[in-house]
């Protein structure tokens, strides 16, 4: 695992072939830096600056960060010590960006391949035409940590993994065939994270509204406390910014106009239900309103009618 990890660390540094290393900033970019600004002295390497906290890494560095990382695994049960040797520590911050990375490498790898075959100069009319037709398909295919989306791709099936072949065998799939895919949903809707996409009715067209998890099965039957009391003791602040939050939220995933009106209503119903005063709510709502008048191109004063007339 740490081999695939490392080749794309490589190639981010390989993008800057004229650096050596970088140093990260607790509170600052990084910053890239050459191989005669690198430190000799591995005490000078971390330490504390104008940005807080500061460590500056190489690629051998971090190459022996990851082999400790990923191969100086153990656990102990009862008198028994046990070294894993498949996956990434659970548990630790960067695991589920380890993973990320490692399928980013094979995405890339197989992106990579795909590019050069449009430009196949063997034949260029047939299996050049075939692999651009491929990659365009792809455009609207993507994965967020483990979840992966396509829409409007036929070919994905047939390269999910890379025993899987197209062009007499020139393209390999994308993904080891020890990882396990599970089909969950297709149609003509279908719910992807926090959201569920669908056509907007207008030709083409798509558009996202919100989707909860905890309204269908199996989670619909389960008790969940969703928002906290206006009785409990956090601090008002915390408390009114659910509106705040849930406001920016669905914004940057509602495409619907009508869909975050009735998802803004709701959780402004939901929260007066628990005590929370509605005009305070409706108050700071509409000043949200009126801070973002780009909104689903309709006026402040319209929007918060629309969201007070469905709550």
């Amino acid at each position: 695992m740490h081999t695939k990890i490392l080749q794309l660390v490589g190639k981010i540094f390989a993008s800057h072939s004229q650096h050596a290393g970088i140093k990260v900033w607790d509170e600052a970019p990084a910053v890239w830096l050459t191989a005669a600004q690198l430190p000799t002295q591995d005490r000078d390497r971390h330490g504390t600056g104008y940005a807080g906290r500061f460590f500056i890494y190489d690629l051998d560095t971090i190459a022996e960060f990851l082999r400790h990382l990923l191969d100086d695994l153990y656990v102990q049960f009862g008198d028994q010590l046990l070294r894993q040797v498949m996956g990434t520590p659970m548990g630790t911050n960067c695991a589920s960006l380890l993973a990320n990375f490692y399928l980013a490498m094979y995405e890339l790898t197989f992106l990579e391949n795909l590019a050069s075959l449009t430009n196949n100069t063997l034949n260029p009319q047939a299996k050049g035409t075939q692999a651009r037709q491929v990659l365009l398909s792809f455009l609207m295919t993507g994965r967020f940590i483990d979840d992966l989306l396509s829409i409007n791709n036929p070919y994905l099936r047939f390269l999910l993994y890379t025993n899987q072949t197209l062009f007499y065998h020139d393209l390999h799939g994308i993904y080891p065939d020890t990882l396990l895919l599970k089909f969950a949903h297709s149609g003509t809707e279908v719910p992807f994270m926090d959201i569920s996409i669908r056509p907007s009715g207008h030709g083409s067209r798509l558009t996202t509204v919100l989707y909860d998890k905890r309204r269908h099965e199996p989670l619909s039957s389960l008790f969940i406390i969703k928002y906290p009391h206006m009785s409990s003791n956090i601090s008002e602040t915390a408390k009114f910014n659910i509106i705040t939050s849930q406001y920016h939220r669905f914004l940057s995933i509602i495409l619907s106009r009508d869909n975050f009106v009735t998802s803004m209503a709701d959780v402004i119903m939901t929260l007066s239900g628990k005590g929370y005063p509605e005009h305070e709510l409706l108050t700071r709502t509409y000043f949200l309103c009126w801070q973002h008048p780009e909104s689903y191109s309709i006026q402040a004063d319209k929007l918060i009618t629309h969201i007070s007339t469905a709550d």
